[in-house]
């Protein structure tokens, strides 16, 4: 019987895992901003709860598909409920399953580099109106502060941490150009990602007001984030 019973359980076992297909496209959630469903949301609680990815569908999808889902999270906003990047991300990874599993993931940080390539600050149009261009702003810093998780971070080598860093001084160079629309914080998460790689590479102490950069991702001004700006470019040299 014993025997039986470990045959049917292999059979059961079998068919579940050859049933579990790879999912490759992102997950359209059903409830979000726009939606008659989001309206009738009352708390935050309840926006979490409306928002999760269904676990068949999560622990099966592909790493590029999570990383364009969690892009696409409808609560993405709550990150700016608090006075620093890092508790904002936080709250959302502590409330959302796609945050939770995209850092388990340890090709995360090699699919975000790909879309982060693929995104230019000079795209912002200023004919748009005050909306749309905080949204693109926006875009730019929620990934930006994912990418510069340290459970990102830790993930890349070495290549891949300098094929970053080039990126992020490209981008902050650009977004000099449109200061007044990316303003402080738009260079602010642009500079975490840099200053969170060197400080992985001991090239960044954490000392003084540095801790409370690195930390928060809320820097004391421009000539801050010049100088983890200058030690990137040494850096990738």
């Amino acid at each position: 019987m014993k025997k039986i019973s470990l045959v049917l359980l292999s059979i059961v076992f079998s068919i579940s895992f050859a049933n579990a297909q790879t999912i490759t496209k992102p997950y359209d959630f059903p409830v979000k901003p726009g939606t008659t469903a989001w309206a009738k949301l009352k708390s935050t609680k309840e926006i979490y709860d409306a928002t999760q990815i269904p676990i068949e569908i999560l622990k099966n999808m592909t790493t590029e598909a999570l990383v364009k889902t969690c892009l696409s999270y409808p609560n993405l906003l709550l990150m700016y409920a608090y006075n620093d990047f890092q508790k904002g991300f936080d709250e959302l990874k502590n409330n959302f399953n796609g945050f939770q599993e995209l850092m388990l993931r340890k090709d995360a940080g090699t699919e975000l580099i790909k879309i982060y390539q693929q995104m230019n600050p000079m795209d912002l149009n200023k004919n748009w109106a005050s909306e749309q261009q905080g949204g693109f702003v926006i875009r730019f810093n929620y990934i930006e502060v994912i990418i510069s998780q340290y459970q990102i971070l830790n993930s890349l080598n070495e290549n891949e941490k300098k094929l970053l860093a080039k990126e992020c001084l490209k981008k902050f160079d650009t977004k000099k150009i449109n200061m007044d629309v990316f303003a402080i914080p738009g260079l602010e998460t642009t500079g975490l990602i840099m200053g969170r790689i060197l400080e992985t590479k001991n090239l960044l102490q954490k000392s003084g007001d540095k801790v409370n950069f690195l930390e928060t991702g809320r820097s004391n001004g421009e000539e801050q984030l010049i100088e983890i700006y200058n030690k990137a470019k040494a850096y990738v040299n």
